[in-house]
């Protein structure tokens, strides 16, 4: 997985530079996670018991546009979700400079968590 605060720090950095050509990058975090990975981390940051358990995906779409999704971009999300659940979603290179970000999922699902607190 890769932190969102990773991506924007990278595209700043990209964006002020002067590159040349048109450079094609691929992001990837430091480290994979499956869904019981992901579980198990907030589980102890939270520290409480927290279970990975999956949504039919026939019930993906409603549960997002629920959640505040467009119809386009939860047909966007699940299909990217199926590309990662298939392991599609790897970096191909080809020709594309990867870039390895550093903040772990335990790091930023701490970070945000002590934010949320913070401002409650």
């Amino acid at each position: 997985m890769i932190s969102p605060l990773d991506v924007a720090d990278f595209l700043t950095n990209v964006i002020v530079q002067d590159v040349e050509g048109n450079p094609i990058y691929e992001l990837e975090g430091p480290g994979w996670c499956n869904p019981n990975d992901v579980a198990t981390t907030f589980g102890n940051i939270l520290g409480r018991s927290v279970e990975a358990s999956q949504m039919p995906r026939e019930h993906w779409g409603d549960q997002l546009q629920q959640a505040g999704f467009t119809q386009d971009s939860a047909k966007n999300f699940i299909e990217m979700t199926q590309a990662v659940n298939d392991g599609k979603a790897k970096p191909e290179g080809n020709g594309a400079i990867l870039v390895k970000t550093q903040t772990t999922f335990k790091e930023y699902v701490a970070d945000a968590i002590s934010r949320s607190r913070s401002a409650a």
